[in-house]
C-alpha cells in the first residue's frame, strides 16, 4: 500500500531513483512504513519457531503469547507510522516480552523432553 501511495516501484526500497522524486516528508513516511514491514519480516521466522515448540506442550499459553506478539506488532506498526521511531516504544515491549516468554517455554519444553523423559 505504501508503494502505491508514494509511487515507489520495485525494487526501490527507499534509496533509489523512484524515491528521489519524493519530498523529504513523503520519503520519511515511506521509510517508516517500510521499516515496520522489514521489522516484522525479520522476526516472524523466530517467533513461529518458538510458537511451534512452545505450543506442542502448552498450546493455550503459546497461542495467548502468539496473540500478544501480534497485538504488539500492530501497536508497533501504528505507532511507528504515526510518530516515527519514538512511536514504536508502545508496541515493542509487548512483542519482545511475548517472544521472550515463548523462548523460555520452548526451552523448558525441550529440556523437559530431552533430559527428563
Amino acid at each position: 500500500m505504501a508503494r502505491k501511495k508514494y509511487k515507489v516501484a520495485y525494487p526501490d526500497n527507499g534509496g533509489g531513483r523512484f524515491s528521489d522524486k519524493l519530498s523529504d516528508k513523503e520519503w520519511i513516511e515511506f521509510n517508516n512504513i517500510k521499516r515496520v514491514s522489514d521489522n516484522y519480516s525479520e522476526s516472524v521466522g523466530m517467533v513461529l519457531t518458538m510458537l511451534l515448540c512452545a505450543g506442542l506442550f502448552q498450546p493455550i499459553l503459546a497461542a495467548s503469547l502468539g496473540g500478544a506478539f501480534i497485538l504488539g506488532k500492530i501497536i508497533y506498526g501504528y505507532g511507528y507510522k504515526a510518530w516515527g521511531p519514538k512511536g514504536r516504544m508502545f508496541g515493542a515491549p509487548i512483542s519482545a516480552l511475548s517472544f521472550f516468554a515463548l523462548t523460555i517455554i520452548a526451552g523448558y519444553n525441550a529440556a523437559l523432553t530431552t533430559f527428563f523423559a
